[in-house]
């Protein structure tokens, strides 16, 4: 039987699973989400330098208590953003290669190895991996991590205790739970323009994966404006789930149509389109003119490498692709933008 692509694989293995998508936040696709992306009916969402990430968990269907298998995918996309078939092709034929269609065959040593030797698998960051692991637990209703309850006392009294003893996946645990901890949510407001910078970064980094609570994204921004701008960069990361928000995108408008920081302007363009990207996304509350504001900001950038990555990276978004180009095409634009498009119609195809 001929395998076109890896959800056929995963269901002609008889097995149950999940996947999660590990580009620019860890977050989990349903199974047709997948199964449209694997299919090529449906470019990947969320590609990072022209490559899918994603986790695909999985187990046989009729283990009791599940002790799932992880493939930890890199694939390459074609030219329409879609998944490389070929790719897959190579990776399907990998795999049965070693295991016929049983996938969830014990490896030995050596097949261990060969596995490991593939080029479409790879190690995801100590953050990524974190992430993957807290949303895993939730996921599979385990409980957290030994390193959860070290962080909730340090959210509740910061003073007692050393921020540099508290593990990373115990910060992830906290965040993919965070919705259900009402207290811990009043505490981490209560104590944001206190803590320690490095830990309010790894908090960010962490809060950015899971949906926030909503509860929390007013007080978040009423905040904003009393913040030294360091940590208004990072409560904008611990916003990026829930960039769609309509007061996320007025509060980013407000920013953005003003003179931006010359300090810090590099950095909260690189986290608009790689965090906040979903906020550019013309919608009932903004009809547009977040991203005609960020663009501009672009295209006056001082960085002619930055401008070309961040505008690559957003062109190939197939959400906001359609809409970026018809900006950027539009014949009444002042002279950086007609610059920025001749950038980029240079640079890669933008049919």
């Amino acid at each position: 039987m001929t395998l076109s692509n890896l959800s056929e694989l995963l269901e002609h293995g008889h097995c149950n699973y999940c996947c999660f998508d590990l580009g620019r936040r860890v977050q989990a696709l349903t199974a047709a989400e997948f199964a449209a992306i694997a299919a090529q009916q449906t470019p990947y969402p969320y590609p990072h330098q022209h490559q899918a990430q994603f986790a695909v968990v999985f187990w046989p269907q009729l283990q009791q208590q599940p002790e799932p298998f992880i493939w930890l995918l890199k694939l390459p996309l074609d030219e329409r953003g879609l998944l490389d078939h070929q790719a897959q092709q190579n990776f399907i034929s990998q795999v049965v290669a070693l295991l016929g269609q049983q996938i969830t065959a014990t490896l030995s040593e050596q097949q261990q190895q060969q596995l490991q030797q593939s080029p479409y698998l790879f190690s995801p960051s100590t953050v990524q991996q974190a992430a993957l692991h807290a949303q895993l637990r939730q996921y599979f209703k385990q409980p957290p991590s030994l390193h959860f309850e070290a962080v909730a006392s340090y959210l509740h009294q910061p003073q007692q205790q050393p921020w540099q003893q508290l593990g990373v996946q115990g910060i992830h645990d906290v965040a993919v739970r965070l919705e259900q901890l009402e207290r811990l949510q009043h505490q981490l407001l209560n104590h944001l323009d206190s803590f320690p910078v490095p830990f309010l970064q790894a908090l960010a980094q962490a809060l950015e994966h899971p949906q926030l609570p909503l509860t929390m994204v007013e007080p978040l921004l009423t905040m904003l404006p009393q913040l030294p701008a360091e940590r208004q960069l990072l409560v904008w990361r611990i916003l990026a789930s829930r960039a769609e928000h309509p007061a996320v995108q007025q509060a980013l408008t407000q920013l953005v149509q003003q003179p931006l920081e010359p300090t810090h302007a590099s950095d909260l363009l690189v986290l608009v389109a790689m965090r906040l990207w979903p906020a550019l996304l013309p919608s009932s509350s903004n009809n547009g003119s977040l991203l005609a504001s960020y663009i501009e900001q672009l295209a006056a950038h001082h960085h002619a490498e930055l401008r070309l990555a961040l505008l690559n990276e957003l062109v190939r978004l197939p959400a906001i692709r359609p809409h970026l180009l018809a900006l950027l095409r539009r014949n009444d634009n002042a002279t950086p933008l007609r610059q920025l498009w001749q950038q980029l119609s240079g640079a890669t195809p933008c049919n």
